[in-house]
């Protein structure tokens, strides 16, 4: 276990007021997702804005692994396939 002293990801108004990048967290949160399902297989399952800090440098700390998620490969593939049929 490691201490990780953060922003929490919805205290917007102080992290607009430190100076952080909220477009480019939001870019990081939603690329350490995927990379987390399509990538590992392996994700974050109880994403509430407890469990995910800012860091220094617009760095996402996640905390609370006590719930994730397992895709195989066949599962992550038809996942793939849905969002390029959504877009």
């Amino acid at each position: 276990m490691e201490y990780l002293d953060g922003i929490k990801i919805n205290k917007m108004k102080e992290l607009k007021e430190k100076k952080y990048d909220t477009k480019l967290i939001a870019k990081n949160l939603a690329v350490s997702f995927m990379d987390q399902v399509f990538g590992d297989g392996v994700f974050h399952a109880d994403p509430h804005p407890g469990n995910f800090l800012v860091l220094p440098e617009n760095t996402i700390g996640m905390v609370d692994f006590g719930l994730v998620g397992y895709l195989d490969e066949h599962l992550k593939q038809n996942l793939a396939n849905l969002f390029i049929h959504i877009v």
